[in-house]
């Protein structure tokens, strides 16, 4: 006997309208292309994509799952695949996706993308719990097994259990301080104190998964790993070090800043990478979510140290306003546009202050002050916004 689980009718509905909504948008997209030929070779990619992301859209109406005594099959946008029951290791249940595994290494895995969209999805649930091994309680419990035999944690298994503990203490602790500190630290961005600390807290980060003996990881999964992970205590004070230089400071110039802020992340890459890289969690989301996090330190690193810390004397620089113009995002915000300061630069807009805003217009003569920069990363500003 066989029991089929489609999507329901309201998720069927919406997938349709979206998917006729992106239609209608290529189209008009497309009908451009004929009036303006001119314009094609940039009309045309996106009408591509939008038919695109229709289609995939609708294809969604194809997801479905069959189960029975003899075998599971899932349907989704792609393909079909088929997993004999007998060759079933087990699955793996998250808050969205049902991954069923093979015995063999090299047989299929299904994956059961947003199962609550299905009719009836938490019987599906139910029955994958009740008929299949929950590998992420098994691996769960062996690692645990395996670290409590771990004489590198301690002498007695008391001491181990202890050394488990404490660090999933101090991961939590260190991912927990960072997100909170990292944020607090946003209106506070020019002041030196606080930009060592969020160059440093990453790198104390990198420290922390070094010393622990492995039990602290770059990133983990809870249901399945008693490791404690740093990811976003890393990311936090790095993404606002990166925020904070690249809305606080006009660079002139970014020509000499692409080497050491590739070079920092590379280095910082490597560091995360030996220290903390978990090797039973997926590589390429990993190693994606560690390259982004290097990069935006790197990048955030070079530009602050750069500018909050040049002692070089300002160069006041003659020019003029070429345009104004001003957006509502949260609060008013004011820009104006620059004319090129010297010969082969291309204009620069700065954000300014409502005062600095409404004193000039288009056409206006305006002085600048340019520095050199720690780094030699030549960067501007306003003497009046300062």
């Amino acid at each position: 006997m066989e029991v089929e689980y489609t999507l329901s009718s309201g998720k069927q509905t919406v997938y349709v309208i979206f998917a006729a909504i992106l239609t209608i948008v290529a189209i008009i997209f497309l009908s451009l292309c004929f009036r303006h030929h001119s314009d094609t070779p940039i009309v045309l990619p996106v009408a591509a994509c939008f038919v695109f992301l229709a289609v995939l859209l609708g294809g969604q109406l194809r997801k479905k799952v069959i189960i029975s005594s003899e075998s599971v099959r899932a349907t989704n946008v792609l393909q079909t695949k088929e997993l004999a029951t007998a060759d079933i290791k087990g699955c793996r249940i998250g808050p969205k996706t049902i991954v069923i595994e093979s015995i063999s290494q090299t047989g299929p895995k299904i994956t059961i993308n947003n199962y609550s969209d299905f009719i009836d999805g938490a019987d599906l649930k139910k029955w994958f719990q009740e008929n299949f091994k929950d590998l992420d309680a098994s691996d769960l419990a062996e690692e645990q097994d395996r670290l409590l035999n771990d004489s590198r944690l301690g002498a007695t298994k008391e001491e181990r259990e202890a050394t488990i503990t404490q660090s999933k203490w101090m991961g939590w602790s260190y991912m927990a301080i960072g997100m909170f500190a990292g944020l607090m630290c946003i209106p506070f961005d020019r002041k030196p104190v606080v930009i060592i600390f969020l160059i440093v807290y990453p790198l104390l980060g990198i420290l922390i998964m070094a010393l622990s003996k492995g039990l602290i990881k770059f990133i983990s999964s809870t249901r399945r790993s008693v490791y404690s992970f740093t990811a976003l205590g890393l990311f936090t004070p790095a993404f606002v070090l990166c925020l904070t230089g690249s809305l606080g400071y006009d660079i002139y110039d970014f020509h000499n800043a692409f080497l050491p802020a590739i070079v920092l992340c590379m280095v910082t890459a490597v560091l995360i990478y030996i220290t903390g890289f978990n090797k039973d969690m997926p590589a390429v989301g990993q190693s994606i979510g560690l390259l982004l996090i290097s990069a935006v330190y790197g990048f955030g690193c070079v530009v602050q140290v750069n500018c909050l810390f040049d002692k070089s004397a300002p160069q006041a620089v003659h020019t003029s306003v070429y345009d104004k113009h001003k957006n509502y995002n949260k609060r008013e915000h004011y820009y104006l546009t620059l004319n090129p300061f010297s010969p082969g630069q291309d204009q620069k807009e700065t954000e300014v202050s409502e005062g600095t805003y409404d004193k000039y217009n288009a056409g206006d003569n305006i002085e600048v002050e340019l520095k050199k920069g720690l780094l030699n990363i030549p960067w501007y500003y306003l003497p009046a916004d300062y």
